[in-house]
């Protein structure tokens, strides 16, 4: 099904995915870890193909069983209630979309402590839901957490730092900063320009940035 996915073939997909799904059913009575992920990765393909209250459904039922599986912090149930809250995103349902990353983060340094860089994402996923909602100055905070914690990764975190660095850019933009936008903007190319060959379609589109 993964394979099938990957060549857009995303029907084909899904219907293996709800065949794998009743085939579990059949297998295991009430909950089960390889049921719990046959949900998760059934809802993926709903939400790939634009089928998202579906897909919330399912992913919400893939929470429920890994919360009930688990019965505390696992790394898992962060991955599932982002899952969640990026599919509410997908339906403009933004407060709720926060609520559950807020959740993750949590629980993901519950699970880690506050400096671990695996926070980044959480992060991430935190600001765009407060940036969706309006929220500019605690999205600017949340991405700049992130910007940190992907900083602490070293060489191999300068990815991220880029498009972070252009995420707190656009924020400070809308909140009439642009001198701070312009500076995080030029790093962002900076560090674009160190990564990918001149002429490069990703280079030029990032040099379109902000500019005084």
């Amino acid at each position: 099904a993964s394979c099938l996915s990957r060549l857009g073939r995303r029907e084909d997909a899904l219907a293996l995915h709800e065949a794998a799904l009743a085939m579990l059913r059949r297998l295991f009575a009430g909950n089960h870890p390889e049921i719990a992920a046959c949900l998760h990765n059934l809802a993926a393909c709903l939400d790939q193909i634009g089928r998202h209250e579906e897909a919330l459904a399912h992913y919400e039922a893939a929470l429920r069983m890994n919360e009930e599986l688990i019965g505390g912090d696992h790394p898992n149930i962060v991955i599932c209630l982002h899952a969640v809250g990026g599919c509410l995103e997908s339906l403009r349902r933004f407060d709720e979309a926060l609520v559950r990353h807020e959740a993750a983060l949590a629980m993901r340094r519950r699970l880690l402590g506050d400096d671990h860089p695996s926070l980044a994402s959480s992060h991430v996923w935190v600001a765009r839901s407060l940036e969706a909602l309006g929220r500019k100055d605690e999205a600017l905070a949340s991405y700049e957490a992130a910007l940190a914690a992907y900083e602490r990764m070293g060489p191999g975190g300068e990815p991220q730092v880029a498009v972070c660095a252009r995420h707190i850019a656009r924020c400070l933009a809308a909140l009439d900063r642009l001198e701070q936008a312009v500076g995080y903007a030029e790093r962002a190319d900076a560090l674009v320009s160190r990564q990918v060959p001149e002429g490069h379609a990703v280079r030029v589109s990032s040099g379109r940035g902000l500019r005084p």
